[in-house]
């Protein structure tokens, strides 16, 4: 066996007798010391009425982590920019918080929408490096969006060129986002939901018919555009129409990985179509549904909890949302918000289902830790312990390239899925 140690050792029979004698000694120091911001970032840029852009750049790979608030909210900790709260510890909405991945002194960008019209708000940013060091103090950036919406081309600071694509829904559904203002050059998806007992009759771009869609993709905006749908009333479904053997869903077929997982959350009567003859399994869960559901699998017991400002009396989830709240099984944004129509993501549903795990009694003792997957760290600290048990339990598993995605949509497939895990774990 022959060794070589060139690299290090200077070994020469005629010196020192023959011993080695060490030339080098290479000493790995380890990165304390959170990232520096570039000069002039970050930096909020591009206002309109309902968004504004970050721009962030650090002098080493790492990530940004940022929060919205109304101007003259207290100030969250660096910490709390990070796991997307506000002073109080609350998790913010979806459009409120968020992240991004950062090279070393390369310049990278977000879009932030769904804000409110002239509304004066403060963006904390706070960076952290790859090892994991966060810097102490959140910057501070204050903008306030503009007021109202122009029918042709505006120009915003820095010769930003933009469009408004204008937004109307019939009654019966809604399309997100409302009315926007798009750059030049850029697209925006705009997704058609019908409301319970509803369907799309009819979806029309610039005036034209183009049939029963679910979403639209305007690409490369040069010019105003309007998007408009209508919705119709569902048929009933007799019950003997629906096939003994199978179901009546035409989008879910016996070879899709999810066919068995929807088609036991069907027959439970825990999930229901999104149509007569549609299951729509791509679609997102909103947080509305993934407690309905739960409400559903209690047998639909009645909830004197507390009732949040945006859930109304009288829809069909104002039950299943008050049971929820009165068992400390859901849990709002801030200021008294539910977000019921809201894409649930991962990590919001692994936090309700361990609660309502530990309501109903199951065991939650099974925890693994989240470090083999890239984004890890990247789950916000208030759902973290509900993600490793979701994970040691097997509930929720990783995505292709080895990612887990916490604060990616949940779709109804996936749901279906996981609701039939939590049940047959239940039952072992």
């Amino acid at each position: 066996m022959n060794w070589d140690f060139a690299d290090i050792w200077s070994i020469d029979p005629a010196v020192n007798n023959g011993y080695p004698i060490l030339r080098a000694l290479v000493v790995v120091v380890p990165d304390t010391e959170p990232p520096v911001w570039a000069e002039g970032f970050p930096k909020a840029v591009d206002i309109m009425t309902s968004g504004v852009a970050l721009k962030a750049k650090i002098d080493e790979n790492g990530t940004a982590h940022y929060v919205v608030l109304t101007r003259g909210a207290d100030a969250p900790s660096e910490a709390q920019v990070k796991n997307g709260q506000n002073a109080l510890g609350e998790e913010l909405a979806v459009n409120l918080k968020g992240f991004l991945d950062l090279i070393a002194n390369i310049e990278n960008s977000v879009d932030i929408a769904g804000l409110a019209p002239g509304t004066a708000y403060d963006l904390y940013v706070v960076a952290e490096d790859i090892a994991g060091n966060l810097q102490s103090i959140p910057r501070k950036l204050q903008f306030t969006t503009k007021t109202s919406e122009s029918t042709s081309p505006s120009t915003g600071s820095g010769g930003v060129t933009t469009y408004t694509i204008s937004v109307t829904a019939g009654i019966g559904g809604t399309i997100t986002p409302n009315t926007i203002k798009v750059r030049a050059n850029a697209s925006q998806t705009f997704t058609i939901i019908p409301d319970k007992g509803y369907e799309i009759e009819d979806v029309l771009v610039d005036g034209k018919s183009i049939g029963v869609k679910t979403s639209y993709t305007f690409k490369k905006v040069t010019g105003k555009h309007t998007i408009a749908a209508t919705f119709k009333k569902m048929e009933e479904v007799v019950a003997e129409e629906v096939p003994v053997m199978g179901l009546p869903f035409k989008d879910v077929h016996e070879n899709n990985w999810f066919y068995n997982s929807i088609k036991y959350a069907y027959e439970k009567g825990l999930m229901q179509g999104t149509g007569p003859s549609t299951f729509s399994p791509a679609w997102d869960t909103s947080r509305a549904m993934i407690v309905t559901i739960l409400h559903r699998l209690e047998k639909t017991p009645s909830g004197l909890g507390k009732i949040f400002t945006d859930v109304a009396e009288g829809t069909w989830y104002t039950e299943a949302v008050a049971w929820g709240a009165e068992n400390h099984i859901v849990e709002g944004y801030g200021g008294n918000l539910f977000g019921p129509d809201d894409s649930i993501t991962r990590e919001q549903m692994a936090a309700i289902l361990y609660r309502y795990a530990r309501y109903a009694g199951y065991d939650v003792s099974q925890s693994s830790a989240l470090t083999g997957f890239l984004d890890a760290h990247t789950t916000g600290g208030w759902a973290l312990e509900a993600m490793e048990w979701a994970v040691g339990s097997g509930l929720i598993q990783g995505k292709d390239g080895n990612i887990l995605d916490p604060a990616g949509p949940a779709t109804r497939a996936e749901v279906a899925t996981i609701l039939q895990r939590l049940i047959a774990d239940k039952a072992h």
